[in-house]
């Protein structure tokens, strides 16, 4: 049963690596000016999704930490950096959003949109290094 939360992470992670890589095409174009095709509707819908599978990743991280440990919190710098990601999601999802219903000419707020989302892949990657030492410190031991 434990084993679902990281799963489910790991795919998530993935899946917003690949998000990225799509928001990286915009990027180019935007301000580096290369001719490049960006995927605008498949950004927005996965990166929608990779936030929410983030989010109930993170719901099932602590539901998991509660029912088998019966309090929250006691992993550390994995449940801190989860709250960090969880104001790093809040903002990605807002500004991704107002940028799709509001569409004009931007620099500005898909700088902060991008800088932000990658922030939140890096603590991501870092979330997978803590999660592995609880994994084998507290589970597999």
């Amino acid at each position: 049963m434990l084993f679902i939360h990281p799963i489910i992470q790991f795919l998530a992670i993935v899946l917003a690596c690949y998000v990225f890589s799509l928001g990286l095409q915009r990027i180019r174009s935007l301000h580096w000016n290369h001719r490049v095709a960006f995927r605008w509707k498949r950004h927005v819908v996965l990166g929608v999704i990779a936030f929410g599978a983030l989010l109930s990743g993170m719901a099932g991280g602590f539901i998991m930490t509660y029912l088998y440990w019966r309090n929250y919190f006691i992993t550390g710098l994995h449940a801190k950096a989860s709250m960090v990601i969880a104001g790093l999601i809040f903002f990605g999802v807002l500004s991704g959003l107002w940028m799709h219903f509001k569409k004009r000419k931007r620099k500005r707020l898909p700088v902060f949109h991008a800088v932000n989302n990658l922030f939140l892949l890096f603590v991501c990657l870092l979330q997978i290094f803590t999660g592995w030492k609880i994994l084998f410190t507290y589970i597999l031991k």
